[in-house]
């Protein structure tokens, strides 16, 4: 396979480093938003969930569960815990 190389410009598949990798996509990366701070997005988060409103999520029913599941989610239960 002489001549052929990988986008990183190694000469055989995997040639690339993490480095390398992570170099070519912030080179590509381009926004146009400054980075959000963690404040702002936990109020956009709380905004949001307010405006939602409790989301009921369907529990699953564990019918498919291994025999060491139940135990756990058992032995959670008596705990007091809530799975």
């Amino acid at each position: 396979m002489q001549g052929i190389t990988n986008w990183c410009g190694g000469d055989r598949k995997g040639a690339c480093s993490k480095q390398q990798q992570t170099t070519m996509v912030f080179k590509a990366l381009q926004t146009e938003r400054d980075p959000i701070t963690i404040e702002p997005l936990g109020a956009r988060i709380d905004r949001r969930c307010a405006e939602q409103g409790e989301i009921e999520v369907p529990r699953n029913s564990g019918k498919n569960s291994t025999h060491g599941k139940r135990a756990l989610l058992k032995v959670i239960e008596n705990a007091g815990g809530k799975w």
